[in-house]
């Protein structure tokens, strides 16, 4: 496998251009260890690994992952709001825009509504009251994938004058902003949503929309350049599966040969002699 990634390295067009990437973390071992992996979102490839996720190793991502050629071609890069990779992205490839896209913004919101339910389903239990009990992913769950069942139950608890409810309906009401067609259509759906969320005094879903303010530049590039993070999160799981097949790697080195043999999208093959 090595040798074979070592081939398909050395024979990948150095040259084509690259418009779009994605950057992303991955969990390699216990604890605080990541990879860093760099995807070219429209061949659906990985471009190359790195161990870490600091900005000194995401710099280092996009100086081996590129050639000179190719990071001037390079529009947009998707990725979480992470600061070290915002940095490092700003520093390697100064001509293309962060996008922060639904998929990271999603889950933030749904982290706000989950706080929500659990701080009032405290409350409501030392009141003997259960509604809240067993309701988590009625919550999280995206509405049309619930049963006809759920979907009575979670109508049931809509009609109810809740907290998380109220949560809840500015998470989904967030989905106008990516459906938005001009960057000052956005810029308006935006203020008015922050200041909406903000005055509904619920402390988590404040801190969400005080985020997402500080990092407006890279949503409204999400309307530029419609493109998603959801490549990063495909080979997310895929990445995943390697590791669990491999039960786990101890070298950081043969985790990115793996990944690389299998999403790489090399041309691995010893080629005949003429």
């Amino acid at each position: 496998m090595r040798r074979a990634v070592v081939r398909g390295l050395q024979r990948r067009d150095r040259h084509e251009e690259l418009e779009s990437l994605s950057l992303d973390e991955k969990s390699f071992q216990r604890g605080y260890q990541f990879i860093s992996v760099l995807g070219d979102t429209a061949r659906r490839r990985v471009l190359e690994v790195i161990e870490g996720r600091s900005r000194e190793a995401a710099e280092t991502l996009l100086k081996t992952g590129l050639s000179e050629s190719q990071k001037r071609t390079v529009s947009s890069v998707s990725m979480d709001m992470w600061v070290p990779f915002m940095n490092a992205r700003e520093t390697i490839l100064p001509e293309a825009e962060t996008v922060h896209d639904r998929f990271h913004i999603a889950k933030y919101l749904n982290d706000a509504v989950d706080n929500t339910r659990r701080a009032e389903n405290r409350r409501l239990t030392k009141r003997e009251d259960n509604t809240l009990q067993r309701t988590k992913y009625l919550w999280l769950r995206s509405p049309e994938k619930l049963t006809d069942k759920q979907r009575a139950a979670f109508d049931a608890l809509q009609g109810l004058e809740l907290e998380t409810a109220k949560v809840w309906a500015f998470k989904e009401s967030f989905r106008t902003f990516f459906d938005c067609q001009s960057v000052q259509e956005a810029k308006g759906f935006f203020a008015a949503w922050h200041d909406a969320a903000t005055a509904l005094g619920n402390s988590h879903l404040a801190k969400v929309a005080k985020m997402l303010k500080a990092h407006l530049d890279g949503l409204l590039a999400y309307i530029r350049h419609k493109v998603t993070n959801a490549l990063a999160e495909a080979l997310n799981g895929q990445i995943q599966r390697i590791k669990a097949n491999a039960r786990g790697f101890r070298r950081f080195d043969n985790f990115r040969v793996a990944i690389l043999f299998f999403l790489g999208k090399l041309d691995l093959y010893p080629h005949k002699s003429p």
